[in-house]
Order: structure tokens, then C-alpha cells, then sequence
């Protein structure tokens, strides 16, 4: 239940902080949501009773929602060309990271509640930030604020040690988003114009069987059964290959990867002895965890930046559904004959023949 609230939390509050963070400011939705993430933190380990605790992770898993959607879309909106393949690449490397710390510091205690806070604690460094990341220059200059767009702009060129052009703020005011209206940006933005509409369809199916397949492999101890600190290794590594590879964030790298992890699962169905299967297993993972490296940064930069990070929020959300169906799969198999071992593999099918499917590539 905890792990399904949070889910929904997640989920829902992706939608709605994406609809925030484009009509008032990525850093802003940033930085409150990790102060609620801080309060929420110490509420969850004093909380006297289980309804209590299932609301909190509700809110928690809303503010935890926010915080990633505004960090990857800085992260893509304020860098360009290869350092924006870079950069969103390494930001996959909180997760590795938070594996591996949630690991060895539950070694340390005993108890979920000093565990969490702990957790809460190292969070509270995070706060710094707010003097570290300037606001997204591209959407600075999609709502018009030109004045704040030449102050982030001057600082840039201050750190690289390159002046600005002459005639920069000039040039800024004549480019193609100050000769438009600027309008308020809405939930329904995300269905208007064929390409976007098609995107924004087909978008769930994607998101949702690549993550139900995925947290099929890390939730299921069947096939998996190696622990946090294992899982994030496998991470670190599905990342590391992909920067030291230079492969860029693009469709025909999902498909691959996502094509390598699906070969590895159907290879492991026929596979009885546990050693094999596990190899097969970590294989399918690592395979999965390079596919998810880049498939949020493929549809943020498909998206315009004056819905960018709602149109992820959209896409959060069935990632999230997938979560609590995933974490809910034994559950799920008394009304499913296939074995529980076996849902990874098949739902992998399904999602391989999306991919193949040719909308991305077309708008």
C-alpha cells in the first residue's frame, strides 16, 4: 500500500507540478518541492498512525515527482548540443547513487526511523542549490523576460570567460518567440497540432510497458534477487557505457537497448538453472537501465518549451501507474494464469512492437 500511494502521489503530482513549473519557472517548483520534500521527511517518521503515514507518502511521493521533472528539465534546457546528451545522461546517475547510499546507510540502523532521518537530513544539503542553478534560459525567453534571460545570459559568459556579443539583448528581442503573444500554457496544449497529439497519445503506452517491464526486473526477487547496492552498480554501469560509447539521445537507441533487454528476458525464459538465469537477468537490467538513461530526454527535447515539462508530467504519470502495478504483480498473478516470473518477459514483447511504432520518428 505504502509503495502504491506513493505512486499515485508521484503520478498525479507530475501532471500537476508540470502544469506549475511551465506557467511560473522550473527553479522555483525545484526548490519548493524540496523544501516540502525536507518537511515531509521528518512528518513521515513521526507520524502516530498507518492512515497518517499513507497520506504523508502521498504528499511525498508528489514532492519527490516535482523535484526529478524540474531537475532533468534544467538540466536539458540549460545546457545545448552534446552537453545536453551528456548532462542528462549523468543526471541518471542519482538514481545509481541513491541505491547504493539507501544501501549502506540502512546497514547503519536498525530502525526505519532513524533511516529516514537520515535520508531527510542529507536532503536538507540539497536546499544549496538555489544559489548553484540559474532559471532555464529557454524559458526564460519562451514567456519573453528578457532582463532575466541577459543577467543568466552574462553570467554564463562571465564563468566561460567569453563576452557576449554586441547587441545581444537586441538580438534576443528579435528572435522568433518575442514576435508571437505570449499565451498561458495549458493542459490541452499538449492535444493540439498532429505531431504533438500524436505524441502525446502514444506516449503512455510507450512509458508504461517500458517501465512495467523494468520495475518487473528490479521489484520481482525471483529474478532478481542481488540487492540495492547490486542494482545500482548496474545502473552506474548501463550509464558509464553509454557516455563512454558517445551515444546520443535518440530514438534509434531506445529501440536498440530496449531491443537488447527484451532478447535478454525472452532468452532467460528458456533458461532453468538460477546462475543462467540471473546473468540473463542482469543482463535484461543493464540493457534496460541504458534505455532509461535517455528516453525522458528523447521526449523533453520533442516537446516545445512551453510545455515541455508538462508533456513529461504526462509521461511520469503511467510511469508511476506501472510502478504500482509492478509492485503489486503477485497480487496481480491470481488473475493473470502466466507465472509471475514470466510478466517481465511478455509485457517486454509488447513494448518492443511500440517502439517499432513510427510516430516518434515522424514528428
Amino acid at each position: 500500500a505504502a509503495e502504491s500511494v506513493f505512486s499515485l502521489g508521484a503520478g498525479v503530482g507530475g501532471l500537476i507540478t508540470g502544469f506549475i513549473a511551465d506557467r511560473f519557472g522550473r527553479r522555483k517548483v525545484l526548490m519548493l518541492s524540496q523544501g516540502i520534500v525536507v518537511v515531509l521527511g521528518f512528518m513521515i517518521a513521526n507520524v502516530s498512525s498507518y492512515g497518517t503515514y499513507l497520506f504523508v507518502r502521498t504528499l511525498m511521493g508528489a514532492a519527490c515527482s516535482a523535484v526529478l521533472l524540474s531537475s532533468l528539465i534544467l538540466c536539458v534546457e540549460i545546457t545545448g548540443g552534446r552537453w545536453q546528451d551528456i548532462l542528462s545522461t549523468v543526471f541518471t546517475f542519482s538514481y545509481c547513487f541513491a541505491y547504493m547510499i539507501l544501501y549502506l546507510t540502512n546497514k547503519l540502523f536498525s530502525s526505519w526511523i532513524y533511516l529516514q532521518y537520515s535520508i531527510t537530513l542529507i536532503t536538507i544539503f540539497l536546499l544549496s542549490i538555489w544559489w548553484l542553478v540559474p532559471e532555464s534560459p529557454r524559458w526564460l525567453l519562451t514567456v519573453q523576460n528578457i532582463p532575466r534571460l541577459m543577467v543568466i545570459l552574462e553570467m554564463a559568459s562571465s564563468f566561460n570567460r567569453r563576452a557576449l556579443p554586441p547587441g545581444t539583448s537586441t538580438m534576443m528581442k528579435n528572435m522568433a518567440p518575442m514576435q508571437i503573444e505570449y499565451k498561458k500554457p495549458t493542459m490541452l496544449m499538449l492535444f493540439r497540432g498532429a505531431g504533438i497529439r500524436r505524441m502525446t497519445i502514444v506516449t503512455p503506452f510507450i512509458f508504461f510497458f517500458i517501465s512495467l517491464t523494468y520495475f518487473g526486473l528490479v521489484l520481482n526477487q525471483d529474478l532478481f534477487n542481488y540487492g540495492l547496492f547490486f542494482s545500482g552498480v548496474v545502473e552506474f554501469l548501463a550509464g558509464s557505457v553509454a557516455l563512454l560509447m558517445g551515444v546520443k539521445n535518440n530514438v534509434k537507441m531506445v529501440i536498440i537497448t530496449n531491443g537488447l533487454s527484451g532478447l535478454c528476458c525472452l532468452i532467460a525464459a528458456g533458461l532453468t538453472k538460477s546462475v543462467y538465469l540471473d546473468i540473463a537477468c542482469m543482463a535484461a537490467r543493464f540493457f534496460g537501465g541504458m534505455t532509461n538513461s535517455c528516453v525522458q530526454t528523447i521526449l523533453a527535447i520533442m516537446y516545445p518549451t512551453l510545455i515541455r515539462t508538462m508533456a513529461l508530467g504526462w509521461a511520469n504519470f503511467f510511469t508511476n501507474l506501472a510502478l504500482a502495478v509492478a509492485a503489486n504483480i503477485v497480487l496481480l498473478s491470481d488473475f493473470i494464469r502466466l507465472p509471475t516470473a514470466h510478466h517481465p518477459r511478455a509485457l517486454r514483447i509488447v513494448g518492443e512492437f511500440l517502439h517499432d511504432f513510427p510516430t516518434w520518428e515522424s514528428v
